[in-house]
């Protein structure tokens, strides 16, 4: 069964694992970012189809099954938390 990844943050590192993800041939389910145009510019740039306004909802999202933290390190405990 393949997991739906979703991704939080939309800079260098966010591409970088969602280049490995692509090269890998696993699709990305869903990226939320501090900016919703951010994560939209990233959605269209990866085809992916769910882009969430919050972090918040899109760890509601019951289909993501496995959350990549791609933002400054200083967020990532907090962030964790909430995922």
């Amino acid at each position: 069964m393949p997991y739906n990844w979703g991704i939080v943050g939309s800079g260098w590192i966010a591409h970088d694992m969602a280049n490995a993800l692509i090269q890998e041939k696993i699709g990305i389910y869903g990226v939320a970012s501090g900016h919703y145009s951010s994560a939209k510019k990233f959605s269209e740039e990866f085809s992916i189809e769910h882009v969430y306004e919050t972090y918040q909802a899109m760890f509601e999202d019951e289909n993501i099954d496995i959350v990549y933290i791609a933002t400054p390190h200083n967020s990532h405990y907090e962030i964790m938390k909430e995922a």
